[in-house]
């Protein structure tokens, strides 16, 4: 069973404090957090950002792009965050690395995901209603398919399915008849 925590973005603004104490509630007794950076161009930059912000809500924060060998640090992980940013610049990334398959398993099968923004957009079964522009090549593009992490998206906190808003259905709509 999936456990996904997933945010929309901008959480720097006001203050991360809320997100922050959602994590720590999701995330309960574990050590540390494997973050993914790859949606922004600077790893190094981004990694530094979110620890000064306090996204590591307390827990060791090690970014993967700082690991020999990115599957098996995922393979490793004991929760995952991976970070906003482009979703295409993000799937290219994760093609690149071959971390999807490895990705989708492990939270799959209950290792926590923390997706936020472009990482939200890559956990939900399709990327067509992204907003993001394609900056990057990905062999996906064409049917911009992700990784599926769940059937169905819902709040940690609550367990209560996400309503759809009615731009959102408006966006899936035109994704759908453009297929």
């Amino acid at each position: 069973m999936s456990r996904l925590l997933l945010g929309g973005g901008g959480h720097a603004k006001p203050e991360p404090a809320a997100f922050i104490g959602e994590i720590r509630k999701f995330l309960g007794g574990i050590d540390r957090i494997l973050f993914v950076p790859y949606a922004l161009m600077d790893y190094d930059a981004y990694t530094k950002w979110m620890m000064e912000l306090g996204y590591h809500a307390g827990y060791g924060f090690e970014s993967i792009h700082q690991h020999g060998d990115s599957r098996k640090a995922v393979m490793e992980a004991q929760a995952i965050y991976v970070g906003g940013g482009n979703t295409f610049r993000l799937l290219a990334a994760f093609e690149e690395k071959d971390l999807l398959s490895v990705i989708r398993e492990r939270a799959l099968a209950g290792m926590p995901y923390i997706g936020v923004s472009a990482g939200s957009n890559v956990a939900c079964p399709t990327i067509k209603t992204t907003n993001d522009m394609p900056i990057v090549f990905s062999r996906r593009v064409s049917t911009r398919s992700a990784s599926s992490l769940s059937r169905s998206i819902r709040t940690m906190s609550t367990g209560i399915r996400i309503p759809l808003t009615r731009a959102r259905r408006e966006r899936i709509a035109f994704a759908n008849s453009t297929k």
